[in-house]
């Protein structure tokens, strides 16, 4: 039986699923002709970002996570002891 699969997207989480099932047999890892994983910053660019940026430092407090985790709690069906 021949098992194959497409992955589509080239994010984090795309990455990761597809090398995870490459390594059981899956899937093969595509990829367009000479692209590269370089990452170029500009300074003029950081005003556009500098918001959000901010605002994920803000809320990644300890104090401020634990509310925010707290909260949205029912959301998940499970809980994992430690």
């Amino acid at each position: 039986m021949t098992r194959s699969t497409i992955v589509l997207g080239e994010g984090m989480v795309s990455v990761a699923s597809a090398l995870h099932l490459q390594r059981r047999g899956w899937f093969s890892c595509a990829d367009r002709p000479g692209r590269t994983n370089d990452v170029h910053y500009h300074l003029t660019g950081l005003p556009h970002h500098i918001g959000p940026l901010l605002q994920y430092w803000w809320h990644s407090a300890p104090k401020r996570y634990a509310v925010i985790v707290l909260s949205t709690e029912s959301c998940f069906p499970y809980r994992r002891e430690n």
